[in-house]
């Protein structure tokens, strides 16, 4: 595997991105590690790696850049751009189900490759050929979307205390719903409110000189109790629902489920972070954190006047475009599912705060507990 060469960006805390680098080193790969994950873009074309563990943030940015640059673009670039994708999405399907691709689609791929997918390829190094993608849940929409494009990601599901990997994508008939299945020697079934619990080698035996603790997470019977709400399809396939400790149910009964929401937000170009409020409350709230850079390059070229952040997500202007956006990236979910109220933030939340992981996900806990003040103000 020599020719193989792997870019770390995750923190080495992350049993992901820990167990996948000495992974890589064992079967001979080299490993660039970058420190700082804000440089990804420029790092990419400079390593050029050819496989890459991640989480599903970064997928979810560069699918809403593609998407903002296409639409931004003249008619006759939508328009290659649409006729690829779709060459595109019925070319991966014949691959997803292993079917026979006749000569005249596989001579159109190959024109779109030229036209559209190669450039897109390109600026995430060239040689991207095995793409692990876990540590939260990734929109169907966009796992679909980068298959198209001829990026494959293979969807995956672990925790730390499985040594990572649980499950993961086949190579063939693969769900993008779903985080694949179990690997081998590993077996999970669900308990009570549907948690998935699992048994295999990589489970740990128990946390350090914790034992009030290490019972609580298993089993009378010896399996794991992962903390995560699922399902298990007729194939054997694991589809992830959400942390049963986010579950959230309104004062009206109505259940939400919040990472779907927050995923749906995330996956527009203009929003760079969302928690979603809405455990014991009348209606569905959020917290925004703008992806600034685009925010501030449309503020300037509607010639709108501000000193700071906090005066940008002030503007009425500003106000009223994301409530027109989340209205519009919303529109298909449930009525009570719905975000009726929303409150902009001025500066993105912090890992070295305590309100990120060390994966970047939300800990919504503690973001709900120091913005409560905020989150009170949506329901006056």
């Amino acid at each position: 595997m020599e020719e193989e060469h792997s870019l770390s960006f995750l923190p080495y805390s992350h049993v992901f991105e820990r167990s996948w680098a000495l992974m890589m080193l064992y079967f001979g790969a080299r490993v660039y590690v970058l420190e700082n994950p804000k440089l990804i873009a420029q790092t990419l074309t400079e390593v050029r790696p050819t496989m890459m563990c991640s989480v599903p943030r970064l997928y979810q940015k560069i699918y809403a850049g593609i998407k903002t640059k296409v639409e931004e673009s003249g008619a006759v670039k939508r328009f290659i751009f649409k006729w690829a994708f779709g060459v595109g999405e019925k070319y991966s399907e014949k691959k997803r189900t292993g079917s026979s691709i006749s000569g005249f689609l596989r001579l159109k791929h190959n024109i779109a490759k030229k036209l559209v997918f190669n450039k897109i390829q390109a600026q995430m190094g060239g040689r991207l050929s095995f793409l692990p993608v876990a540590g939260a849940a990734i929109s169907p929409k966009i796992a679909a979307f980068f298959d198209a494009l001829g990026i494959h990601l293979t969807l995956g599901y672990g925790l730390t205390e499985t040594t990572a990997t649980v499950s993961c994508s086949p190579a063939i008939n693969y769900k993008f719903n779903s985080t694949g299945l179990p690997l081998n020697g590993i077996t999970c079934k669900l308990g009570d409110h549907d948690e998935i619990l699992v048994k295999g080698p990589g489970v740990m035996k128990g946390y350090y000189k914790k034992e009030e603790e290490t019972r609580k997470v298993f089993t009378p019977d010896g399996w794991f109790k992962t903390g995560d709400a699922g399902k298990i399809d007729d194939e054997g396939h694991l589809i992830i629902i959400d942390r049963i400790k986010d579950l959230m149910k309104t004062s009206n009964g109505k259940y939400i489920t919040p990472q779907p929401i927050e995923s749906l937000l995330l996956n527009d170009n203009y929003i760079e972070q969302a928690v979603v409020v809405g455990d014991n409350k009348p209606y569905v709230t959020a917290l925004l954190v703008p992806n600034f850079v685009a925010l501030q390059h449309m503020a300037q070229h509607w010639g709108l006047s501000f000193d700071s952040l906090e005066e940008l997500v002030d503007l009425k202007a500003i106000k009223d475009f994301y409530v027109d956006k989340i209205n519009a990236l919303q529109k298909d979910l449930a009525s009570f599912e719905q975000i009726k109220k929303i409150t902009l933030l001025p500066k993105e939340f912090n890992l070295d705060l305590g309100e990120l992981t060390p994966t970047f996900k939300i800990r919504r806990n503690i973001i709900i507990e120091r913005f409560s003040w905020q989150i009170d103000q949506m329901y006056q």
